[in-house]
C-alpha cells in the first residue's frame, strides 16, 4: 500500500439480558435486536473496563459483519424488485468483463485481527456491483459477499451502514487488490480454508492477478526520519496507545492465551497481577506472536495515515507510536518485556479473560491477536 465487529456491550448487558442478544437469520434477511451501542463507547471505555473481553461482545464483533451483508443482501433484494422484468438481461450481464472501478473503502484491523474491504465498480445502466470481502491475519479470507446492479441510492445505504459503525478510510484498487493477494498467501502459508464464495466474489477483480502474494508494507524515509528523532521517548510512552482507537480494540484472546491463564488459575486459589505474571505472558504468549503482530502495526500506521488523508492531524503521536512499535518488533533484539505497550497489553488480556474464562462455555470462533 503506497501513500499518494469493534462494539462495547451497554453496561447493563449480561449473557440473559435481552439487549445482549442478537440473532441473525442471514438467509432471510432477518435481524433481531441490533441496537449496537456506537464505537466511541470502546474507545471512552474500553481500556478501563475491558469489556472486550466479554463473550456476549465477541459475538457483536461479528454482528457487524452480519449486519453490514444483511444491509447489501436486503438493497440488493429492493434493486430485484425494480428491474424485475429485466432479469434475463442481468443474468446475461454476468459473464460480461466488470465496470470501470468506482471506490474502494477499507476498516481498520480490529482485536481479532480482521478488516473489511469493500469494493464497487460500475455496473450496468449506472448501478453498482460490490464485493465485500473479510481480510484475516490468521485465516486469509474466511467470508466474502457481493450484490450486482444496486443503485447509487441503495449502495450508499451500504456505506453509510459501515460508517456509523467503525471509521472507513477510501484506498485506490491497487491497494485493496494487494490486501486480498496478501490474505490469499497467508491462508496459504496457515494452510486455512478460503471462504468457498471466494470462487464467485472474486469476480469483482475482473481478469486482474488475484495470486497469492505477501505484502510487506513500506514506508517513505521522511516519515521513518520523524520516527527515529523521537524513537526512545516514542517507545517509554507507548502503553498510552491502549486508550485510544483502535487500540483500545486490541487484546490476545488465543488459545495459548486462555490456556496461559487456566493453568495460572489452577496453581493459585486467586490469581493477581504481578510483574512476575505479566512478564510470563509476554514471554509465553505475545513474543511468539512477534511476526503477526510487525504486519499489524504496519497496517494499523497504513490505516493512520490513511484516516488522517493529508490533513494536520490534532496530534501526530497514534502514527509515530505505531511505527515506532513496529519497529521495535522487526528488532529480534529488544525484548518485548521491556516496552510499555506490551506490558499494558498483557495487564489488559490477563484481567480481561480470568473475569471471563469459566463463564464462556461457549466461546465463539476461536480468534487472533
Amino acid at each position: 500500500m503506497r501513500l499518494s465487529e469493534d462494539v462495547a456491550p451497554r453496561r447493563d448487558a449480561s449473557p440473559g439480558h435481552p439487549r445482549a442478544r442478537a440473532e441473525i437469520e442471514l438467509g432471510g434477511g432477518i435481524a433481531e435486536d441490533l441496537r449496537v451501542p456506537p464505537i466511541q463507547h470502546v474507545l471512552d471505555h474500553g481500556h478501563q473496563r475491558h469489556p472486550i473481553m466479554d463473550p456476549i461482545v465477541r459475538a457483536q464483533v461479528q454482528l457487524l459483519i452480519a449486519r453490514i451483508q444483511i444491509a447489501i443482501r436486503q438493497e440488493h433484494r429492493r434493486t430485484e424488485e425494480g428491474v424485475r422484468q429485466e432479469g434475463a438481461r442481468v443474468a446475461a450481464a454476468d459473464d460480461t468483463a466488470p465496470g470501470p472501478v468506482r471506490e474502494c473503502w477499507l476498516t481498520h484491523i480490529d482485536g481479532y485481527g480482521n478488516q473489511l474491504v469493500l469494493i464497487a465498480r460500475e455496473g450496468e445502466g449506472g448501478r453498482y456491483d460490490a464485493a465485500l470481502f473479510t481480510l484475516s491475519e490468521r485465516e486469509g479470507i474466511p467470508e466474502c459477499f457481493s450484490a450486482r446492479g444496486l443503485t447509487p441510492r441503495d449502495y450508499r445505504s451500504v456505506v453509510a451502514l459501515m460508517r456509523r459503525e467503525t471509521p472507513l478510510v477510501p484506498i485506490s484498487y491497487e491497494e485493496a487488490r494487494t490486501l486480498v493477494r496478501d490474505a490469499l498467501f497467508i491462508a496459504r502459508r496457515h494452510r486455512a480454508f478460503i471462504c468457498p464464495e471466494f470462487a464467485f466474489r472474486r469476480r469483482i477483480f475482473g481478469d486482474d492477478d488475484l495470486s497469492p502474494k505477501e505484502y510487506r508494507p513500506e514506508f517513505p524515509d521522511f516519515l521513518l526520519a520523524e520516527v527515529r528523532r523521537q524513537y526512545a521517548e516514542l517507545l517509554a510512552t507507548s502503553d498510552r496507545l491502549l486508550t485510544v482507537f483502535p487500540f483500545s480494540e486490541w487484546w490476545m484472546d488465543t488459545p495459548t492465551a486462555r490456556e496461559f491463564i487456566t493453568r495460572r488459575k489452577l496453581e493459585a486459589t486467586s490469581l493477581r497481577l504481578t510483574r512476575e505474571i505479566v512478564l510470563a505472558f509476554i514471554e509465553e504468549v505475545i513474543e511468539p506472536e512477534r511476526e503477526t503482530l510487525v504486519r499489524r502495526f504496519a497496517l494499523t500506521a497504513e490505516f493512520l495515515l490513511h484516516l488522517i488523508g493529508g490533513r494536520a492531524p490534532r496530534s501526530t503521536y497514534p502514527w509515530k507510536a505505531t511505527l515506532a512499535l513496529w519497529k521495535a518488533l522487526r528488532d529480534r533484539r529488544r525484548s518485548l518485556s521491556k516496552i510499555p505497550f506490551f506490558h499494558e497489553l498483557a495487564r489488559v488480556t490477563i484481567a480481561g479473560l480470568a473475569a471471563n474464562i469459566g463463564r464462556d462455555e461457549n466461546p465463539s470462533r476461536e480468534s487472533h491477536p
